[in-house]
C-alpha cells in the first residue's frame, strides 16, 4: 500500500449562484493535500487527515465525499458533488458528522476506505471535503460556503491496463515562424484503466540531424483513464518577449534568437510501472525574414558603395594620368 501527497484543492462554492471555483486560503489548512493508495479487492484502508484552524473564529465543518474526473485537457478535477454517492466516494467512511475547531486548534480526522470484493481493477478517484458554512461562536451564516478538499487516488489490483499514447504534437500557431520561442502542444491519451504520470523530453533537431536543444516535459501531471491531457513546452533560445512586436523590434529579436531552416521536435516519454515508451514528433520551419532582409539590404548597400567608389577611383586615376601627360610637340616644318 502506497501513500503519497501531491496536490491541494480549495473549492469555493457560491451558494446563491450555484457555481463553484477553485480558491486558496491560509486561514484553514487540510493535510495531506492528497492521498494515494494501492490495494487489493475486499481490503480496508485506514487513513487520517489533519485540519488546522488559523481563522479568528470557531468553525463547524461538515465532511463529505465526491468522485472526480478530468474536466478538460488541462487536467483540472471535475467533482461530482451532485451525483449519487458511488464508487470510491461511497467506499470512504467518516464516522463524525461534523467537526468543531476552536481558533488555532488542530484535529486529526480518521477515515476508512472499504474496498468491495467486486471492485473494478484500476484507478478510482474521489475527494474528502470539509465544508464551513458558519460560525459556532455567533454571527450567523456567511454568504459563501467553502469546501476544503484532499484528493484520494486509489488503485485496485487486478487486470491493470497501462496504455497511453501521444495522440498529437502540434505548434501553437503556424508551422513557419520568424524566430523562437516556439510553443508546442503535446496531447497524451490514456486508454487504460489506471492513471499514468508521463516523464520525458522534447529534443529539437536541425535540418542536419544535429541536436539543438532539449526540454523536459512538465512533471507530476496525472493523466486519468479515458482522458487526453495537454502538456505545453516552449523552445526558447534567449529570453525575450513571446509577444510579437513591431518590425524594428522583431529585427532585434530575430538576431538575438537567430535560427534558420527546418527543425524537428522529437517527443520521447515513458509511463507506468515498467516505463513503457511513447513517441511523437512535429516538423517546423524558421525563416527570420526581417533579419534576412536587413542583411540583404546591407550587402546591396556595400556592393553599391564599392561599385560607386571603384568607378570614382578609376575616374580619378584617369584624370590624374591625363593631367600628367605632356601635349605632343608638332614636327618642325621644312622650308
Amino acid at each position: 500500500m502506497r501513500h503519497r501527497s501531491s496536490l491541494l484543492l480549495f473549492v469555493g462554492v457560491l451558494i446563491g449562484l450555484g457555481v463553484f471555483g477553485l480558491r486558496s486560503t491560509s486561514a484553514l489548512t487540510l493535510v495531506p493535500p492528497s492521498l494515494e493508495y494501492k490495494t487489493a479487492k475486499g481490503q480496508t484502508i485506514d487513513g487520517v487527515v489533519k485540519i488546522i484552524n488559523n481563522e479568528n473564529r470557531t468553525l463547524v465543518l461538515t465532511p463529505s465525499t465526491a468522485n472526480f474526473g478530468a474536466k478538460d485537457e488541462t487536467g483540472d478535477p471535475d467533482f461530482k458533488f451532485d451525483a449519487p454517492s458511488a464508487d470510491l466516494a461511497s467506499w470512504i467512511k467518516i464516522d463524525t458528522a461534523s467537526v468543531t475547531l476552536e481558533l488555532g486548534e488542530t484535529k486529526e480526522i480518521p477515515f476508512k476506505i472499504e474496498v468491495p470484493a467486486n471492485a473494478e481493477p484500476g484507478g478510482h478517484y474521489a475527494g474528502i471535503f470539509f465544508a464551513s458554512g458558519g460560525s459556532a461562536a455567533g454571527g450567523g451564516q456567511i454568504g459563501v460556503q467553502s469546501k476544503l478538499g484532499s484528493l484520494v487516488i486509489l488503485t485496485v489490483d487486478g487486470n491493470i491496463r497501462e496504455q497511453a499514447t501521444i495522440s498529437s504534437v502540434k505548434l501553437d500557431g503556424p508551422t513557419t515562424v520568424g524566430r523562437p520561442p516556439v510553443d508546442f502542444s503535446i496531447r497524451i491519451k490514456n486508454g487504460g484503466n489506471v492513471h499514468v504520470k508521463p516523464k520525458g523530453k522534447v529534443t529539437i533537431l536541425n535540418m542536419f540531424g544535429g541536436e539543438v536543444e532539449t526540454m523536459t516535459l512538465p512533471q507530476d501531471k496525472n493523466v486519468l483513464p479515458g482522458q487526453t491531457r495537454l502538456f505545453e513546452v516552449s523552445w526558447v533560445k534567449k529570453a525575450t518577449s513571446a509577444k510579437k512586436g513591431g518590425f524594428f523590434e522583431e529585427i532585434g529579436a530575430e538576431f538575438s534568437n537567430f535560427a534558420l531552416g527546418t527543425y524537428t521536435a522529437n517527443v520521447e516519454a515513458t509511463y507506468g510501472e515498467t516505463d513503457k515508451t511513447m513517441i511523437g514528433k512535429v516538423k517546423f520551419t524558421i525563416i527570420p525574414w526581417r533579419a534576412i532582409t536587413v542583411v540583404i539590404l546591407g550587402l546591396l548597400i556595400v556592393i553599391f558603395a564599392l561599385t560607386f567608389g571603384l568607378k570614382a577611383y578609376n575616374r580619378m586615376v584617369i584624370r590624374k594620368a591625363q593631367g600628367s601627360m605632356k601635349p605632343p610637340v608638332p614636327p618642325a616644318s621644312k622650308e
